[in-house]
């Protein structure tokens, strides 16, 4: 099926009727899927498999996969499916059969790179986020990890009529070291390998227990980036006392305590959700589809191809180009002079509480 012409908004829509995460492994031919769905009543939803060259491939196979529950409740189900791929099957389809069809796309590979055959635990289940917000991490298998460390100290996007930069950012190792009982640090990302050579890897970014939600002030400062001046930004990072210069904004700008109140709960959730998505290697709110996010909200429509997505809304439309990473696929937003004026104009209406 071509799943470039179906729409997959649903994907970051927080009241989608059904969700799905999962992770990908590999060991020779077999590929093994660990997959979570959450829906009100799991029992409403059929599981169908196809398996396909990419999103604009025509012709597919119907897969039945060996399956295993791990875990089912009334709005929860965690399996894991294993199955074999020629190395031109590239995309896994999930599609999920209720009131309405919704499609899945699971990506086989990172760029031409195989997925690892070893996986992360955490509590006793695969991880299947690509954020670690325990320290209690343990493998699937006995071998060594090799885990290199970086900081995650990238700035906030920049606004989509702003010049394109580097697609891949350059980062330097913190340092490297065989994972033992080591404390990992919050705000930066890991990749683990069991062969310090090998170009299959995991990368995980450290956060704390409560992410993708922010507690603290310092925390809730970096995306106000995107509604702010250059002047109150500035004024927010360097405040010796950013608890009441943080009050202050929001009450100046919304009026009273109470439009600020919701207002701060309302940009927020939206901060939340971009983490939620976009994770990767960096904070969901700092990549360009968290930023876009955040200010429009979920796109009415979102397409995906082999070498990009759109999103779609009612007065534009955003083209993230696709590329592969030594740490996980980056989505570019293809930046244009022409996003200046509706970008205002949606920064000015949440800053009005609308």
């Amino acid at each position: 099926m071509n799943l470039s012409r179906i729409d997959l908004s649903h994907t970051y829509d927080p009241d989608a009727p059904v969700r799905a995460t999962y992770r990908v492994t590999q060991n020779g031919q077999v590929i093994t899927v660990f997959l979570v769905i959450q829906a009100d009543s799991i029992a409403l939803w059929n599981r169908e498999f196809l398996l396909q060259n990419g999103y604009e491939s025509e012709g597919h196979r119907n897969l039945s996969p060996s399956t295993k529950v791990l875990e089912s409740t009334g709005q929860f189900w965690r399996g894991r499916i294993s199955f074999t791929a020629s190395d031109s099957e590239n995309l896994l389809i999930l599609k999920l059969g209720g009131e309405f069809n919704f499609y899945f796309d699971i990506p086989l590979k990172n760029g031409r790179v195989v997925f690892p055959h070893f996986y992360p635990i955490v509590q006793g289940n695969p991880n299947v986020t690509s954020f670690l917000s325990s320290n209690f991490l343990t493998w699937n298998v006995s071998d060594s990890i090799h885990v290199t460390s970086y900081t995650d100290n990238f700035p906030a996007a920049d606004a989509p009529m702003e010049e394109m930069k580097a697609l891949v950012p350059t980062v330097e190792e913190d340092s490297t070291f065989i994972q033992d009982s080591t404390q990992f640090l919050d705000y930066h990302f890991y990749t683990f390998r069991v062969d310090s050579t090998s170009s299959s890897s995991i990368t995980l970014l450290k956060t704390p227990p409560y992410y993708p939600t922010f507690r603290l002030v310092q925390e809730l400062i970096g995306p106000m980036k995107y509604i702010t001046t250059e002047i109150e930004y500035k004024t927010l990072l360097q405040s010796s006392r950013p608890k009441r210069t943080f009050d202050e904004f929001w009450i100046n700008t919304y009026g009273t305590k109470f439009r600020a109140r919701n207002s701060i709960r309302k940009y927020f959730k939206s901060v939340e959700y971009a983490n939620e998505y976009f994770t990767n290697f960096k904070q969901g709110w700092k990549t360009d589809r968290g930023m876009i996010f955040i200010i429009y909200g979920t796109p009415l429509e979102m397409y995906r191809t082999n070498t990009a997505e759109i999103w779609v809304y009612e007065n534009q439309e955003f083209e993230f180009l696709k590329v592969s990473s030594l740490f996980a696929p980056i989505f570019a937003l293809r930046k244009d002079k022409k996003y200046e004026k509706e970008w205002y104009k949606e920064v000015g209406r949440l800053r009005k509480g609308e």
